[in-house]
This record gives structure tokens, C-alpha cells and sequence, in this order.
């Protein structure tokens, strides 16, 4: 008897065991469907992120270019409007570095005109500067010709 138990326990053992891997094997075959159904979860929102990310920055850039816009705009307009300090006939524009400079009675005047948080470029900072420290100078250029 003893050796019929000891000749069924290890049939028990693999029976069990095989029981067990294909437990274990079914159970791994759902997880691997359900990492498979969350890869392509994941990947549609990635690529409905994308395309969200490429909406967004297309507004932005819209905005953005409008902004530019509506500041040139009063860049040319700003001798003009309630409140500027300067007659528009003494004003003459010339947008880039400075937007404009105003030839008065009292003096030169160099104008930035800036709005909202708008702040003066490197460049106007150093022509602020230089102006501020007198480095300001009139010249005649002559033109060699008939």
C-alpha cells in the first residue's frame, strides 16, 4: 500500500502542478490582454494629446502674431491717439530699433511705445543707454556724385 501511495503522490503532485501552470497560464494570458488593451488606451490619448498640444500651440502662435500685430499698429498710431505728448507732425516713425523720434521745439525725442508687460528689447536698452550718457552725436554724410 505503501508503495502504491508513494507511487500516486507524485501523479498528485504533477496533476496538481499542471493544474496550477494552467491557472497561472490563463491568468498571465489576461494580464497580457488587459496590458494589451491598456497600450492602446494609452496610445490614443497620447496621440489625442498631440494633436490637442498642436491645437494649442497653433492658438498660441495665433495670439501671439495678433499681439505683434495690434502693437505695430499702435506703434504708427501712438502720435496720434488722446494722451500722447507729441504732435503727429513732429513725430517721424521709424519702427525698428526705435518705433519713433520726435523733432521738437524742446529737443530730440527718441519713443519706444510699449503695452500690457511689454518690456524694451536688449537692443532698445542699450540705445536708452547710450542716449542717456550723451553718446548722441549729428553728423552730414555727403554723397560723392554729379
Amino acid at each position: 500500500m505503501v508503495n502504491f501511495i508513494l507511487f500516486l503522490l507524485p501523479l498528485v503532485l504533477i496533476g496538481g502542478l499542471s493544474v496550477l501552470v494552467g491557472v497561472l497560464g490563463s491568468k498571465l494570458a489576461s494580464i497580457r490582454e488587459d496590458y494589451r488593451h491598456l497600450t492602446l488606451e494609452l496610445d490614443e490619448q497620447l496621440t489625442q494629446n498631440k494633436a490637442h498640444a498642436v491645437d494649442l500651440r497653433r492658438l498660441l502662435h495665433q495670439k501671439k502674431s495678433s499681439e505683434v500685430r495690434t502693437g505695430q499698429i499702435a506703434e504708427q498710431m501712438a502720435p496720434f491717439l488722446d494722451g500722447c505728448p507729441y504732435p503727429p507732425k513732429q513725430a517721424s516713425f521709424l519702427g525698428r530699433p526705435i518705433d519713433f523720434v520726435v523733432f521738437g521745439d524742446e529737443g530730440v525725442h527718441f519713443v519706444e511705445v510699449k503695452s500690457g508687460k511689454a518690456q524694451l528689447s536688449t537692443t532698445q536698452r542699450k540705445i536708452r543707454d547710450q542716449i542717456t550718457a550723451g553718446k548722441v552725436t549729428f553728423e552730414v554724410y555727403k554723397v560723392q556724385g554729379e
